[in-house]
């Protein structure tokens, strides 16, 4: 069994205040391919999610052509939910 006493308390506390920031807890909202390759979807669910609190957001891009080839089985779908360089 731990024991703790009045001071290691104390210090814990102290450490508690000095490192708060670090202690707090972010919000992530992932859009994986909830987008389906529509980039004014795409802004939108971004938009949502900072209207939910979300501290972040994170979306999964790729370049189809250099992560797989045409005969791989989700070739396809990879390619549907891709955006253009100028998106």
């Amino acid at each position: 069994m731990l024991k703790t006493s009045a001071t290691n308390r104390s210090a814990y506390s102290i450490w508690q205040i000095k490192n708060y920031k670090y202690l707090q807890i972010k919000i992530i909202a992932e859009s994986a391919y909830n987008h389906q390759g529509n980039f004014e979807y795409l802004k939108q669910l971004a938009l949502e999610s900072k209207k939910a609190n979300a501290d972040y957001f994170t979306v999964q891009m790729m370049n189809v052509n250099e992560f797989c080839t045409k005969e791989y089985s989700k070739y396809q779908l990879y390619k549907d939910t891709e955006f253009t360089e100028t998106q």
